[in-house]
């Protein structure tokens, strides 16, 4: 299944913040979530083994650690295209940068059970 957002990533530090010595979503995230979620929402859940596919497509050529990208991504996912991130048994990134738009290009599929 192929899935576009046509916006901008952000990063696991922007997605996350430091309350009182825990982990919680900032505003910036729960927004990036919501926004991420209503865009997937209705798509078919994976059940089993995922193999994962996350292209970042970015207009500008600003320097980003993609790992950051991926966990935020993976986060808002997580519940709508696959239950839990330790379903995971491929996962491809990329990041492309000097693009016509900011987008997400997401592709994923149930990795068959081998005999």
């Amino acid at each position: 299944m192929d899935i576009v957002l046509n916006l901008k990533a952000i990063s696991y530090n922007i997605y996350y913040r430091i309350f009182r010595g825990r982990y919680i979503i900032s505003p910036q995230g729960r927004h990036f979530r919501e926004t991420v979620r209503r865009i997937i929402e209705g798509s078919s859940k994976i059940e089993g083994k995922v193999h994962l596919t996350i292209e970042f497509r970015f207009k500008d050529r600003r320097l980003r650690d993609l790992d950051n990208l991926t966990k935020s991504i993976l986060d808002a996912c997580k519940g709508y295209l696959f239950d839990d991130d330790s379903q995971i048994y491929e996962l491809h990134t990329k990041k492309v940068t000097g693009c016509d738009n900011d987008q997400i290009l997401i592709n994923i599929k149930q990795i068959e059970a081998q005999i």
